[in-house]
């Protein structure tokens, strides 16, 4: 008798490993799937061009130093250093973004599984990738990632709370790589977790509380000593150190500041005029002499803030927007209804916590004026998941309906795909042919081109997978973006003998601008603070760039 029950206990355990087997090889299916689905039918874009720079940093298109990747952890720079070292011009960046997006929509489906059993959780997965997955593909960003890595990452701890092993060590490895991505991502999506894990944490026994602690602090150790080995390399390089505490006060001004300005007239008791204002405005204010680090610390004193009523308005909106705004917001509202109406109430205190923190973080971040649409993304999708941790169905043929409503969702999904499918014409239809014509500028070394800062796009490149080659921005100097005052922008300026990127560029044979919008602009600025004769003058027309150079005692164009 007791023989029979261990061979049925085996044949039990056997029977469950390979189910579990199964599953996770459907969920990789579905993953890859989704992947190539998406390319083939949208292709994949850089929603923003924070990812084409930092690829092409990586890969040493703006020269030495490429493990410095500004946003990214300094340790994920030194990672990606060999692979970029490799024949050919794969943009290993994206690819182990990717990779690691497939790993982690695989353990969300198999979560989903576990939870709901393998019809529903499979059903309500297709409705997760056909909702979330495409947009999540189709529109790359770093801070995406951050968000997925982390919140999936804290799904495996919360999984393993209480116990060592290899589930815990896989999510404190996914947690820790999406803090290192964007550690900012940490504080949002870690705070938004901290209902469920400590709901988690009180019902453990003794022993398993000192696991779990030990775990979770574990956690917070990595996390926080990666920063810390990340600040103390910029620190102590001195041209980092430098560029560091000037990008710091640049986006507090770009990011934050700047919005609630009404006009100029905020900064005329500092001496600035509605020329500097608008060079503020537009990002061409990579200037040593009249922004220097000091002069915007006075202009964040300066610029008023974000006020309470407007504050709260934009977060009811954006709060709101969130069970509908992008095909994600459909998929978190179906799975709040879904909980009301199907699970038991145990898990009130953790659902209705994590909703308290969620409202409270879009409420710090509209204050703050920083909630972008990709953070709106990440929290979205950060709620969906942990939302759904605490769904617990009963044992009833109600779980066909969650099916039944998956399903629905998907079919939802189809307009999203039509608008997905036109937005992705109209994309690459709307790329101006810039970046062929920069070919020919980074090719003669000999000429320093400053660049316009609406031109960081089309001159990165709008093809993911490869980054530009080494050495390709050596002699282009963008007049803003986030990468003024680096020590790649200095070192190229000063290869030309410009120590101040407007001032000494004027009668300056070797410096030619890159302009299409704001030629009227930098002209007004250089006449203003120094050269009262200077202007910009076409010298070489192209297809849909301009090329000028900064000339004194010529007439205006």
């Amino acid at each position: 008798m007791q023989q029979n029950q261990q061979n049925t206990g085996l044949v039990s355990k056997q029977k469950t490993k390979r189910n579990n087997w199964v599953d996770t090889a459907l969920c990789l299916g579905l993953g890859l799937l989704c992947l190539a689905g998406t390319v083939m039918l949208f292709g994949i874009r850089y929603e923003l061009n924070d990812d084409a720079i930092i690829s092409n940093i990586a890969a040493g298109a703006y020269g030495t130093g490429t493990q410095y990747l500004v946003y990214v952890n300094v340790l994920l720079g030194w990672l990606l250093k060999p692979f970029y070292l490799l024949p050919g011009s794969l943009n290993w960046f994206v690819l182990l973004l990717l990779a690691g997006g497939v790993v982690c929509f695989t353990l969300l489906g198999r979560l989903l599984v576990q939870k709901l059993g393998r019809l529903a959780g499979l059903s309500l997965f297709v409705a997760f990738l056909a909702l979330v997955g495409v947009d999540f593909f189709q529109r790359f960003h770093y801070v995406k990632y951050a968000g997925l890595f982390l919140t999936v990452g804290l799904v495996l701890v919360l999984q393993n709370l209480g116990h060592y092993n290899k589930g815990l060590a896989a999510g404190l490895v996914l947690a820790l790589l999406g803090s290192m991505l964007r550690f900012q991502q940490f504080f949002a999506i870690g705070g938004l977790a901290a209902a469920l894990l400590l709901y988690k944490f009180f019902t453990l026994d003794k022993p398993k509380k000192i696991k779990a602690a030990v775990g979770v602090g574990l956690l917070v150790v990595l996390a926080f000593g990666a920063k810390g080995i990340d600040t103390m390399a910029y620190n102590t390089h001195e041209g980092w150190a430098t560029y560091a505490r000037y990008n710091a006060l640049r986006t507090e001004i770009s990011d934050f500041k700047l919005q609630f300005a009404t006009g100029p007239e905020v900064l005329q008791p500092l001496g600035y005029t509605a020329t500097d204002f608008e060079m503020l405005q537009t990002w061409n204010f990579y200037d040593g002499d009249v922004f220097s680090a000091s002069a915007l610390q006075e202009v964040i004193a300066a610029l008023p803030g974000n006020t309470p009523g407007r504050a709260l308005r934009q977060a009811l909106t954006m709060g709101s927007s969130m069970l509908y705004a992008r095909p994600a917001g459909f998929l978190f509202g179906a799975v709040l209804l879904g909980w009301l109406f199907l699970s038991n109430k145990k898990w009130w205190p953790a659902l209705l916590g994590t909703l308290a923190i969620l409202a409270a973080e879009i409420l710090y971040l509209c204050w703050q004026g920083r909630l972008p649409p990709t953070i709106h993304f990440s929290l979205t999708m950060a709620a969906f998941i942990f939302c759904t941790c605490c769904i617990k169905l009963p044992q009833a043929p109600q779980k066909n309906w969650f099916s039944f409503v998956a399903a629905v969702l998907v079919l939802c999904s189809i307009p999203s795909f039509i608008g997905f499918k036109d937005a992705a014409d109209t994309y690459w239809e709307s790329r101006p042919p810039r970046e062929a014509e920069f070919i020919s500028f980074t090719q003669n070394k000999d000429t320093l081109y400053l660049a316009d800062v609406d031109l960081v796009d089309a001159a990165n490149g709008y093809n993911v997978w490869t980054a530009k080659p080494k050495g390709y921005f050596e002699n282009i100097v963008f007049t803003g973006s986030w990468l003024a005052q680096s020590p790649f922008q200095q070192q190229a300026l000063q290869s030309h003998g410009l120590n101040n990127l407007y001032r000494d560029s004027i009668d300056k044979e070797d410096v030619i601008y890159l302009d299409f919008v704001y030629r009227a602009l930098k002209e007004d600025y250089l006449r203003q603070h120094y050269a009262a004769g200077a202007s910009l003058q076409r010298i070489e027309e192209g297809v849909t760039l301009h090329a000028y150079a900064a000339r004194t005692g010529v007439p205006a164009a």
